[in-house]
C-alpha cells in the first residue's frame, strides 16, 4: 500500500487522523482484493469489528510512519549519514 501514490500524497499532505479518511477504505478495498489468496483471513477481520479497528490502527500507524518519519527519526538518519 506504501506504494500507492494516492497513498503517499496523503499522508505527505495530510495529518495522521485525515490521513485515516484516504487509508482505511483503501486498506480494506486490500484485503477484499486479497480475499482468494487469504480468504479466512479477510473473514475473520471483517466478522470481527474489534480485529478490524485493531489492524485498521496497527497499519495506519505503520503506513503513516513509514510514508511520514517523525522528526526524530529524520534527524537520527540524517546524522547517520554524516
Amino acid at each position: 500500500m506504501a506504494q500507492s501514490e494516492e497513498i503517499q500524497f496523503a499522508a505527505k499532505a495530510n495529518d495522521k487522523g485525515n490521513f485515516g479518511h484516504v487509508f482505511i477504505p483503501a486498506f480494506k478495498d486490500a484485503l477484499v482484493d486479497h480475499h482468494a489468496e487469504n480468504g479466512q483471513f479477510v473473514d475473520l477481520v471483517f466478522g470481527d469489528d474489534q480485529l478490524m479497528k485493531a489492524l485498521n490502527a496497527l497499519m495506519l500507524d505503520r503506513v503513516y510512519e513509514r510514508l511520514r518519519p517523525s522528526d526524530d527519526a529524520t534527524a537520527a538518519r540524517a546524522g547517520a549519514q554524516q
